[in-house]
Order: structure tokens, then sequence, then C-alpha cells
């Protein structure tokens, strides 16, 4: 069986979040997972875990348990199949109701994964690939149309305008910029203060 789970250790806390995938944002393992699908050597895998983890310095320096097989800053963050079995060809510590190995898989004693696991369906885990394929396609249309829409796009806490470089020459307006959450006006007070 060809499956592949595709890891991205990084020196600083990061997190893979599919619901503002469409956004332009968190699209770094999706598109890892695109690459894959369209190389000779993965394009017949099935990808079965996206999974993102970030090192930084307090992590390092968290005391590891005496019981623990792997300490929990190691532990895969990201999203599993949820299909047990897949999921068991790649982590073999997926017993007594929960993984040692990805953080949130576990499950109930009746066999149901828990409420808050973190799973996708095949279909779900599919459409991460489609959705980052479309958005650079339609970047790639609008970029050979010479056409460069200003429209940053604020949710969760994201601010694309605060690691730009070309703030002091930026014709931005406030009506070009999107906010995707519902409490705009917070986001607005506190522009400054978001991370990216």
């Amino acid at each position: 069986d060809k499956y592949l789970f595709i890891v991205d250790y990084k020196s600083g806390s990061e997190s893979f979040d599919p619901e503002i995938l469409e956004y332009g944002y968190s699209m770094q393992l999706p598109t890892y997972a695109l690459l894959a699908k369209n190389s000779k050597e993965f394009k017949d895998y099935e990808v079965e875990g996206l999974y993102i983890n970030g090192f930084t310095t307090t992590s390092l320096k968290v005391a590891i348990k005496e019981n623990e097989v792997i300490p929990q800053y190691l532990k895969l963050n990201g999203m599993t199949i949820d299909d047990r079995d897949v999921a068991g060809k790649f982590d073999n510590t997926i017993q007594d109701g929960a993984s040692k190995f990805i953080a949130g898989y576990s499950f109930n004693k009746d066999g149901s994964f828990k409420k808050g696991s973190k799973i996708v369906s095949r279909e779900e885990m599919d459409n991460y690939t489609e959705t980052v394929e479309e958005l650079y396609r339609k970047a790639n249309d609008l970029i050979q149309h010479n056409q460069f829409p200003i429209a940053p796009k604020f949710i969760k806490k994201h601010n694309p305008c605060k690691y730009c470089p070309f703030k002091d020459i930026c014709y931005v307006t406030p009506e070009q910029k999107v906010y995707l959450d519902e409490n705009k006006e917070e986001q607005e007070e506190g522009e400054e203060d978001y991370g990216d």
C-alpha cells in the first residue's frame, strides 16, 4: 500500500488550519501534497496525514514525563485520515484509545473517534490539495493578465500587512481591506497587534 504522511518541522510556532485555506493561508502542507501528487515518485500515493510542528526554545525546555513515549512537542500536530487501519500502518502506537505519536488522534471505548480529534475524511484530505491548486491557478491567471488586486485578507489574527516591506508606498485603502472574521471592529482596533 502506498500511503504518504507529510511532516514539516519548523523553528517557530506554526500550525495547519484548514479553515483558512481557501483564503490563501496555511497553504504550505497542502502545497507539499500537491507537489507529491504531481511527482513521478509519489503520484500513486494517497496523502493520509498533514502535520506541521514548531520547535521553540521553550518547547525544548519542557520536562519529559517518565511514561511518555515521545515528548509532547515532538508529537505530530495536524490532520490525520479517519481510517485507523491506514493510520496504524504509519503509527503502530495507536492502541489503548489513543496514539502516542499523533496529537489529537484518540478513540472512545466503542471505537469511534473522540470529540475534538483532528481527523478528516479521504474527501476532505483530497480537497486540501484541490483548493491550493485552484488558488495557484487563479493567481497565475491574474498575473498573466497583469492584474494585481489590492485586497489584503484579515482573519483569525492574521495580518497580511504587518511585515510588508512596501508600507511606505502602499496604496491600500480601508475599503480594500477584507475582514473575514465576524468581529471586524475588534480587528480594526487591534490591527497593529495582529500576528502573522
